[in-house]
């Protein structure tokens, strides 16, 4: 199945250009749709999957993944194995 992607910034107009490349090549659009479905599925809100859709992983999510994949050692356990690092995970072990 053919897939193509438009990325832009805020306020660039990009919806309005998704659905025209979407309705000349007769294809359906899925834009905030993603968002609204994968929100529904988690039991999230919109709002709490787009602050994550195009976010950068932190410093400490970086190194922490990074570390976890060098050293045999800091491997999770095989019920963790799916579950990547995350700044919430590395703050709750400090408590």
């Amino acid at each position: 199945m053919p897939i193509v992607t438009i990325t832009r910034q805020f306020g660039s107009g990009g919806s309005e250009v998704a659905e025209q490349v979407a309705s000349a090549l007769g294809w359906t659009l899925y834009d905030n749709a993603l968002v609204d479905e994968v929100a529904a599925r988690l039991g999230l809100t919109v709002a709490e999957v787009s602050s994550r859709e195009e976010r950068v992983p932190s410093l400490a999510e970086r190194l922490a993944s990074a570390i976890s994949l060098s050293a045999p050692e800091v491997m999770p356990l095989v019920g963790d194995a799916a579950t990547p690092p995350s700044e919430e995970r590395l703050r709750a072990g400090d408590e």
